[in-house]
């Protein structure tokens, strides 16, 4: 277990100083990366989201950050150090959730590079990010304590203990306050796909008791973050801004922009024709726990991607799918050649991945810093 823990942690480090690398030496000009900053330097500097300045989405986020800006130094450089603990914790999940979903260590490596090369050039501070973040814990979560469990309890699929099930609503509604929207199908997700899993008038119960915890855990933020409000003097006009405000948006960018001639315009025909697959195959067919988590939290996800259908959004909304179709390119991998051709494969592959992390690293730094010298 101690070996294990060294291991996560090393990788959690290589993770956050290959991003902090990329983030640093990024230009100026990312209108999400500056929003983001000036509303955490509005809470760093008294000010009450809503109430002084207005912000559509959830303040979780900004509060959080703005704390860290008034305790450290209150500078975008501070801002892109938390984007980069924050999407190294990203890929981070992305490789426990790989491991959760019994694909071998090598291959984890090799798809988890790939998603990072996916992420390579949009990686920045952002509440998307953090609700993947949150979707990404609860995944791991439900399948790693669901397999415990079902291991423990004459394999009834619902017989998780209160404990989880009120971290699980937690999380969920840590979701609703980093991103309403987004967070609320998160939270719907969380409560209601376990009664897919539901047999027998027994499970009926169980789950029945499994929704109020979870129910109850979601609550916590929820209130917390009303109460916080309340006490500022600001539910007016947070209702202004993240309800009327989200009817009211009319910023818009077309799915059918994405269908270009690449690797983004591929997977943004696969992701949709995954969840369709694996909608009749799971939900419909087998309903096996592992794949129905991946799926149901992946289409909660999926909803980032409206209704500004551009790449950021698009890749942070099919990040769960994207592990669930890679996962099964792995299984059909697997039936087609043998094990040791698999693993030369993947190797040569993952080889091949790390170099153009580097390549694209080394340029980006070679221009950055000729630059600074001009």
């Amino acid at each position: 277990m101690k070996k294990e823990k060294i291991t996560n942690l090393l990788l959690y480090i290589v993770f956050f100083i290959t991003i902090l690398f990329i983030i640093l030496i990024k230009p100026l000009g990312n209108l999400d990366e500056l929003w983001n900053y000036n509303f955490a330097r509005n809470i760093a500097n008294g000010l009450i989201p809503y109430r002084d300045f207005n912000m559509l989405q959830m303040p979780l986020l900004p509060l959080i950050c703005g704390i860290i800006l008034k305790i450290t130094t209150n500078q975008l450089v501070t801002m892109r150090v938390l984007a980069a603990l924050l999407c190294s914790g990203i890929f981070y999940m992305i490789y426990k959730v790989f491991y959760q979903s019994n694909v071998k260590n090598l291959n984890i490596i090799l798809l988890t590079l790939w998603i990072l090369i996916l992420f390579k050039d949009i990686v920045c501070i952002d509440y998307n990010y953090a609700t993947l973040l949150i979707a990404l814990l609860l995944v791991f979560y439900e399948i790693k304590w669901g397999k415990e469990t079902e291991e423990s309890s004459q394999n009834n699929p619902m017989h998780m203990n209160t404990k989880h099930n009120l971290i699980v609503g937690i999380l969920a509604g840590l979701a609703i306050t980093l991103k309403q929207t987004s967070g609320i199908c998160i939270s719907i997700v969380c409560l209601g796909y376990p009664l897919l899993l539901v047999h027998s008038r027994e499970e009926l119960k169980t789950y029945l008791t499994l929704f109020l915890a979870r129910l109850a855990g979601v609550v916590i933020p929820v209130g917390s973050m009303m109460i916080y409000l309340a006490m500022n003097n600001a539910i007016a006009d947070f209702i202004s801004y993240t309800i009327q405000g989200v009817s009211g948006f009319s910023n818009y960018i077309s799915y059918t922009r994405l269908l270009q001639p690449n690797i983004i315009g591929l997977l943004s025909i696969l992701v949709p024709i995954t969840m369709l697959v694996e909608w009749a195959r799971v939900v419909i067919l087998d309903k096996d726990r592992k794949q129905l988590v991946l799926l149901a939290y992946g289409m909660a996800m999926f909803v980032v991607t409206f209704p500004i259908s551009d790449t950021i959004h698009f890749l942070i909304g099919s990040t769960i799918i994207l592990i669930l179709l890679l996962c099964e390119l792995v299984k059909i991998i697997k039936k087609i050649i043998s094990k040791k051709e698999m693993n030369t494969m993947f190797s040569l592959l993952a080889a091949l991945s790390i170099c153009l992390i580097v390549v694209y690293t080394g340029n980006n730094s070679y221009q950055y810093f000729r630059k600074q010298k001009e």
